[in-house]
């Protein structure tokens, strides 16, 4: 696989895991002691994190083990 072609896909797959965080973070403000929903947000983000490292993405990739 190219490197533009793994570019691609990062994208594809951080785009689709913000809009999945975004989703999470708008049900945990109305219930916020839901541990699943907690859970849930540090899987999305530990994900987007591994995807970050392995691209050379180190910006993205500490934002995300801070978030």
């Amino acid at each position: 696989m190219k490197t533009s072609e793994y570019a691609e896909l990062f994208y594809f797959e951080a785009t689709k895991n913000q809009i999945e965080i975004n989703k999470l973070f708008n049900i945990l403000e109305k219930d916020f002691r839901n541990m699943d929903l907690v859970n849930s947000l540090f899987i999305k983000f530990h994900v987007l994190k591994g995807y970050s490292l392995g691209m050379g993405f180190k910006a993205v990739e500490s934002m995300s083990h801070v978030l």
